[in-house]
């Protein structure tokens, strides 16, 4: 997959604007802070689909349709509430 170049501008409302650079004005999106933009921009190239709706939808309008349907789902992960520690049985 090729590498895909992403611009952030600050947007004049306080918000952010992130565009895909040698494309139409079509493909943009706008954010509220710049940590969102840092996120769409980290799963873009990691080449994931994010959990949340919002990231989501971002990823699809800066993408198009074949390379936002290449996006791979996150794997599901389990997370051991105990620390790793083996349970101890009395006998």
């Amino acid at each position: 997959m090729e590498k895909i170049k992403l611009k952030v501008i600050k947007d004049s409302n306080g918000g952010f604007v992130l565009f895909r650079e040698g494309f139409p004005r079509d493909f943009h999106t706008h954010l509220a802070n710049k940590n969102g933009c840092d996120l769409v921009q980290m799963y873009i190239h990691k080449n994931k689909l994010p959990n949340s709706r919002w990231l989501r939808m971002s990823c699809q309008r800066l993408l198009t349709e074949e390379e936002y349907s290449n996006l791979r789902e996150g794997k599901c992960t389990y997370h051991n509430v105990g620390g790793g520690k083996a349970l101890k049985y009395r006998k």
